[in-house]
């Protein structure tokens, strides 16, 4: 999550906001070229292995040289060729979601090939070049309760993959805690992330993991519900609405509602409340206006396009049919040439035959002859062809008077000119009829509708159409004589939906030349169309491609209080907590209320303290004393925490597990310290159980 979060409260008195999309992408990380000073010391490397974000530094630093997206993506390419890409060196995600990667199942790892890669890319940056090994202790973060067996897999490939000599475990959330708080001893961490929502008490230094509990609801959850969301409000811009931009749209908009119902009750109605909805412009390309001049003129040009373009393939057809007909008239003389020779020069003859392959003359005269078919029939093509260019460029029945009008000496008729527009209009009223009529007929209730079922039903029903059959007599059907008069043709048009297609077709190729004719000599068609066609009001396409960002803002975090938002049953923050409360002694829920210690990302939203607060009065006896303290950085604290704990001489080597422990005790054993899970070994089973 970003480090600060706009203050809602300062929009409520301002006018409705419009922002835009960022689309940022990340720079790829550099590789550290300052290893030597780091080469020959014990200086621990701080992993903050988180399921949104990685950090990775040196103890020695005051902030992690590292931070990238906890994610690989594995290129397809060739056999042999494929890349994979991690962190920061991916850059648009949304391109290569598909391929996406995580070593996490929820807040677990549990692929470690895809751990290994990020490994790699952790060591290769920060500039270790030793090969085969890293000398240096390494301190990183595991998920609350992990279980031994994902540890033991994380401790083999460290200790056997990368041979470092020591490794400590700790919990981030503690580690928040041990950074804000060194000298505390009592705590209730609510440690809010990507995947879940941990909730930790600590008392007299160490956590109480068998009373701790685990929230399924995280960050994440929050981004897929703003996608989800939009998508349904804006279905239009489905592709658009990615994931990326949800995640950007949470983390620069979205705030805890102090009191989620009175904040809902706000939007109801019609009336939106002042300053709190956010116009998100979406990228877009502007489509410019066009005046009918200007569309007239488009249309004509694309008309003479079409007809050069026409043209060029009459030509190439043209040419190649005058090729084939050479072609052939050459090899036809030539045959015959060689046929003459029969009475000149058998031998010779005979001697050309086989050459041609040609088992006798009388192939020959077939070969002849099948040539000669073929000529006339490309004359014949080439003559129609010619005949029928002829006819299009000629003068039709619809633009013989244009011909007339166009001629120098003769002015353009009025009267010819009134025949041209009333046909038009009749033409746009028929149109518009048939239109109306369809609509009608999509309704089952009107008048048409029911006209049609009813002239169906007589149909059906009509001896002189259908015939009759009775009993088991085989008396012949009368006659069909149905479609014989001109006036079933209207029944039958009434009755069927699709027999005015083609007469949309022929009407609106007549419509289109009679406009065409209208531009060229009637000065006022331009006033006469915009008055006979609809006018379709003008689109605002900045407008229509915004999205409205408003009850959104506080409904999507709620859901790490109400998980059952988004169909998850569980219970939230405040429930969880008072039922972990509930097992401890009043002196020790005093103790943990004292210092409710908040970190993780999710406390980055607006307001969350304040609703922390009013839900914890509410479950709380009467004028008990709480206290809520928000982590300095959330972000950040996990690994800053880690590295300070890493440097007090104290925990170093105390609390880390060397190589030889790794031997002796498996890898599912670990140092416990103040931020450390609770070592409980795997039990054992042997004979029966």
């Amino acid at each position: 999550f970003k480090d600060e979060f706009p203050d809602p409260g300062t929009c409520r008195n301002m006018a409705d906001a419009f922002y835009t999309f960022k689309d940022e992408f990340p720079d790829p990380d550099r590789i550290s070229s300052d290893y030597e000073q780091f080469e020959d010391t014990q200086v621990p490397i701080v992993i903050d292995n988180g399921a949104f974000q990685c950090r990775a530094g040196w103890a020695s630093e005051s902030s992690p040289r590292l931070t990238f997206r906890n994610l690989s993506a594995k290129s397809k390419g060739k056999k042999d060729s494929d890349t994979t890409t991690v962190g920061n060196d991916i850059g648009n995600l949304e391109a290569v979601r598909w391929a996406l990667k995580t070593q996490f199942d929820r807040n677990v790892v549990t692929h470690y090939e895809a751990q290994e890669l990020v490994f790699d890319y952790i060591f290769s940056h920060l500039g270790i070049y030793t090969s085969g090994h890293v000398d240096h202790p390494i301190v990183m973060t595991e998920p609350v309760c992990n279980p031994n067996y994902c540890r033991n897999l994380m401790s083999e490939l460290l200790f056997e993959c990368y041979r470092v000599p020591s490794v400590a475990y700790g919990i981030d959330g503690l580690f928040s805690l041990y950074y804000n708080q060194s000298q505390s001893k009592n705590a209730l961490v609510i440690n809010s992330g990507f995947q879940a929502t941990h909730i930790l008490p600590v008392l007299d230094g160490r956590l109480q993991a068998s009373r701790a509990k685990r929230i399924n609801v995280g960050g994440n959850h929050v981004i897929s519900f703003m996608q989800r969301l939009l998508q349904l409000k804006h279905p239009a811009h489905l592709q658009a609405i990615t994931l990326s931009r949800a995640q950007e749209l949470v983390h620069e908009h979205a705030y805890m509602a102090v009191d989620f119902m009175t904040e809902l009750n706000e939007w109801k109605g019609d009336a939106i409340p002042e300053g709190k909805l956010r116009k998100i412009q979406l990228p877009f390309t502007e489509i410019p206006s066009m005046d009918p001049e200007a569309l007239a003129l488009k249309e004509e040009r694309d008309q003479e396009r079409r007809q050069v373009q026409a043209q060029r393939l009459r030509d190439m057809t043209h040419r190649k049919r005058y090729e084939k007909l050479e072609e052939l008239q050459q090899q036809l003389e030539y045959w015959t040439s060689v046929q003459a020779m029969e009475e000149d020069d058998p031998d010779e003859f005979y001697a050309v035959l086989r050459q041609l392959e040609f088992e006798s003359s009388e192939d020959l005269q077939g070969a002849i002859d099948r040539h000669r078919a073929s000529i006339e029939k490309t004359t014949l093509a080439i003559a129609a062809s010619e005949a029928r260019y002829e006819q299009e460029t000629g003068e039709p029945d619809l633009k013989r008077a244009k011909v007339a009008a166009t001629e120098e000496s003769a002015p353009v008729s009025q009267q010819w000119l009134e025949s041209l527009r009333s046909r038009r209009q009749t033409l746009i009223e028929s149109r518009q009829h048939r239109q109306q009529r369809r609509q009608q007929l999509a309704n089952r209730r009107s008048h048409a509708s029911k006209e049609r079922m009813r002239l169906i039903a007589e149909l059906a029903h009509d001896d002189q159409v259908a015939g009759t059959t009775s009993g088991r007599s085989k008396e012949k059907q009368k006659e069909d004589t149905f479609g014989q008069n001109d006036d079933d043709w209207d029944v039958y048009r009434t009755i069927t939906k699709e027999a005015e297609d083609s007469d949309d077709e022929k009407e609106e190729s007549e419509l289109q030349q009679l406009e065409q004719l209208l531009r060229q000599h009637d000065t006022q068609f331009m006033t006469l169309e915009s008055e006979s066609r609809p006018s379709h009001p003008a689109i605002d396409t900045a407008a229509y491609y915004q999205l409205n960002l408003g009850i959104e803002r506080f409904r999507t975090p709620e859901v790490v209080h109400q998980p059952s938002l988004i169909g998850v049953d569980q219970a939230g923050i405040i429930e969880t907590t008072q039922f972990i409360l509930k097992h401890f002694t009043a002196d020790e829920q005093q103790l943990l209320v004292e210092n409710v210690f908040v970190t993780g990302g999710n406390s980055l939203f607006p307001n969350f303290k304040e609703r922390l607060e009013v839900d914890l009065r509410s479950v709380r006896p009467f004028r008990s004393k709480f206290n809520v303290t928000l982590s300095k950085n959330p972000v950040l604290d996990a690994w800053i925490g880690a590295s300070r704990w890493a440097r007090n001489a104290e925990n170093f080597p105390a609390g880390f597990l060397t190589r030889q422990d790794y031997l002796e005790m498996g890898g599912e054993y670990l140092k416990e310290h103040f931020a450390s899970n609770v070592c409980v070994p795997t039990p054992k089973f042997g004979g029966q159980l």
